[in-house]
C-alpha cells in the first residue's frame, strides 16, 4: 500500500466514516477474517444474525407483524436459512403500497433514504441502514483488491454522471469520491471526440481501473481496438449495472488485456457478488439468496434477504432477476456463488448525429420522479421517445426536467417525443424492457 493510500484510508476515510456514521472499514476488517472461516461457519453466522433480524421486523415493523400473524408464523419458527421458505416472499408492488408499514419504528437507527431506476424500468424507493451499506461496500472493496485496487487509487467511473444538462453535486459527495479516486464521466452518451476525451484523461492521471456499464466499456474497448490506442497505466475493469455478455467480455479483453472484475448487486435487497474473469460469482455475505420454486438445476427467480437492513427489513425479496445457484470448493470462496446471472441484458441506441446511448443511467434519471414506470425506444436514428406510467404527484416540471435531459443526452437533430401510457404490458417472461433499439 503506498503512503498516499495509507492516509486516505486511515486518515481521511476513517474522518469520514465518523461524520456518515458508517463502518466500512471494520466490516471489511470483519470480511477478511470471515474469509478464512468454514462454510459452516458462515451459515452459523448467516442463521444468527436471520434470527436477529426475524425479531426485529416482527416486534418493529407493522408489516412482517400482520404477515407473521397471519400466516401463524411465530418469529422462534424461523431458525434456519431453510425455515425462511415459510416466509411469503416481499415484491416491489407490495413495497409500494406499505412503504410505512416496511419501515422500522425504532428510531435509532441510522440509515439512507435510496431508490432504483429498477432492472425493468419501475422505480422503486426504501431505506438502507448504515450497517448494511457499509458491508456492501467493504465486500466491494475487497472484492476490488483482488484486481489490485487500493482505496485513493485513480479510477475512471463511466456512469450516470451529468443527467442533468444543470445539475450540481454537493461538495460531501465530491469530497467522498475524491478519497475513493473516482473521476465520474457520462457513461450514457459517445461519440469519437468523447472516447479520445476518456483516453486523454486516463493517460493523464495514471489512471488504473476503468469501472461502470458494461456496454459503456464495451463501447469503450471497441473504440480503443479498432483505433490500436494504448492506455499503458490501466491494470483493471469492473463492469457494472448490466448483464456482461460473453461478446462485450471477448472485446474488453482483447482491447485492454487486463483482469475483468463482473459486478452485480441490488441496493434493494442488499445483494451484491463478484466474478473474476472466468471464475463465479462471489455473493457477499451479509445477503442470504434463495431461488423461488427451485428445481434440480439450482436455476430461477432470486429471492434475497439482507441480514443487516433493519431501517427496511428486506426478507425473501423479489429482485426481478434470476441466478443459478452453484458450489464451489471452500478453498475457493467460502460463501454462496452463482454460476450465472440473468437480469438487466444491454442495449445501445446509435443515432445519426454521431451520439451512442447506453441504457443503465437512465433508470438513475427516473428513479426520482413520480414515475410508476416507463420505457425508452428508438423507432430509428433520428428518434427517441419515452413511454412513462406516471404515479401520484407527477408534475409539469418534471415533465419538462425529464424532456431536457433526454435532448441534453440524446444530442441535436435527434426529436425526442414524451408518451403517457396508463399501463405496461409485460413480456411472456413477465418481464419488461426499458430500453430498446425498436418497439
Amino acid at each position: 500500500m503506498s503512503f498516499k493510500n495509507f492516509i486516505n484510508r486511515e486518515v481521511f476515510f476513517r474522518i469520514g466514516e465518523l461524520v456518515m456514521g458508517t463502518n466500512t472499514l471494520a466490516y471489511q476488517a470483519a470480511i477478511n477474517k470471515m474469509l478464512k472461516w468454514s462454510r459452516k461457519e458462515i451459515i452459523s453466522w448467516q442463521e444468527k444474525k436471520l434470527q436477529l433480524l426475524i425479531n426485529h421486523a416482527y416486534n418493529n415493523t407493522q408489516y412482517y407483524r400482520n404477515l407473521f400473524d397471519i400466516n401463524r408464523i411465530k418469529p422462534q419458527d424461523i431458525q434456519t436459512i431453510a425455515d425462511l421458505e415459510q416466509i411469503p416472499k416481499l415484491t416491489k408492488e407490495i413495497i409500494r403500497e406499505n412503504f410505512q408499514a416496511l419501515t422500522s419504528v425504532k428510531n435509532t437507527i441510522r440509515y439512507r433514504k435510496a431508490s432504483t431506476g429498477g432492472s425493468m424500468g419501475d422505480p422503486l424507493r426504501f431505506l438502507v441502514s448504515n450497517p448494511s451499506w457499509s458491508f456492501i461496500n467493504a465486500f466491494k472493496f475487497m472484492e476490488w483488491e483482488k484486481i489490485g485496487y487500493r482505496l485513493g487509487d485513480n479510477h475512471i467511473a463511466l456512469g450516470s454522471s451529468s443527467l442533468f444538462p444543470r445539475e450540481k453535486r454537493s461538495i460531501k459527495h465530491d469530497l467522498y469520491y475524491l478519497l475513493k479516486g473516482k473521476i465520474s464521466v457520462n457513461g450514457i452518451t459517445f461519440t469519437n471526440d468523447k472516447y479520445l476525451s476518456i483516453v486523454k484523461m486516463m493517460t493523464d492521471n495514471k489512471v488504473k481501473y476503468l469501472y461502470g456499464y458494461a456496454a459503456a466499456i464495451y463501447l469503450f474497448a471497441e473504440f480503443v481496438r479498432a483505433n490500436r490506442l494504448d492506455l499503458p497505466y490501466l491494470k483493471g475493469v469492473i463492469t457494472t449495472s448490466e448483464i456482461l455478455l460473453p461478446e462485450y467480455y471477448s472485446i474488453i479483453k482483447e482491447a485492454f488485456n487486463v483482469p475483468v472484475l463482473d459486478a452485480y448487486g441490488a441496493a434493494d435487497g442488499g445483494i451484491s457478488a463478484y466474478k473474476l474473469d472466468d471464475g463465479l460469482f462471489e455473493v457477499g455475505y451479509n445477503a442470504i439468496a434463495q431461488i423461488e420454486n427451485r428445481d434440480i438445476s439450482q436455476h430461477g427467480p432470486l429471492l434475497t434477504t439482507d441480514l443487516l437492513n433493519y431501517a427496511f427489513p428486506f426478507i425473501r425479496y423479489e429482485l426481478g432477476d434470476e441466478v443459478s445457484l452453484s458450489q464451489t470448493n471452500e478453498s475457493v470462496f467460502n460463501g454462496q456463488v452463482f454460476s450465472k446471472v440473468l437480469g438487466r441484458t444491454p442495449d445501445v441506441m446509435r443515432f445519426a448525429n454521431g451520439r451512442t446511448l447506453t441504457g443503465p443511467g437512465f433508470t438513475i434519471l427516473l428513479k426520482d420522479f413520480n414515475v410508476y414506470a416507463y420505457r425508452l425506444y428508438s423507432p430509428n436514428d433520428k428518434n427517441l421517445v419515452c413511454e412513462i406510467q406516471k404515479s401520484h404527484g407527477f408534475s409539469v416540471e418534471e415533465e419538462t426536467k425529464i424532456r431536457e435531459s433526454l435532448e441534453y443526452q440524446a444530442g441535436e437533430n435527434v426529436k425526442v417525443d414524451i408518451h403517457f401510457k396508463d399501463s405496461f404490458e409485460p413480456l411472456p417472461n413477465g418481464k419488461r424492457n426499458y430500453f430498446m433499439i425498436k418497439v
